[in-house]
C-alpha cells in the first residue's frame, strides 16, 4: 500500500510542477487553478492510476506485469 502511495504522490508533484496547473499572485495573496490545466492533469492520473491498479491486480491473479 505504502508503495502505491508513494507512486501516485510522485506522479502528481511532477506533474503539477511541470503543467503549472496553479498560479500563485503573491500581491493578491490568491491562488488560482487553470482548468483546462487541471483537466489535463487529471486526466493523466487516472490513467497512471489506472494502469498501476491493473498491473496489480493481474499480478494478484498469478499474471506477471
Amino acid at each position: 500500500m505504502t508503495l502505491t502511495v508513494r507512486m501516485i504522490l510522485y506522479f502528481l508533484f511532477a506533474g503539477a510542477a511541470s503543467q503549472g496547473v496553479a498560479v500563485f499572485d503573491a500581491d493578491a495573496g490568491t491562488l488560482t487553478f487553470e482548468i483546462e490545466s487541471l483537466t489535463a492533469a487529471v486526466s493523466g492520473v487516472i490513467g497512471f492510476a489506472g494502469t498501476f491498479i491493473a498491473s496489480r491486480w493481474a499480478k494478484l491473479r498469478g499474471g506477471l506485469t
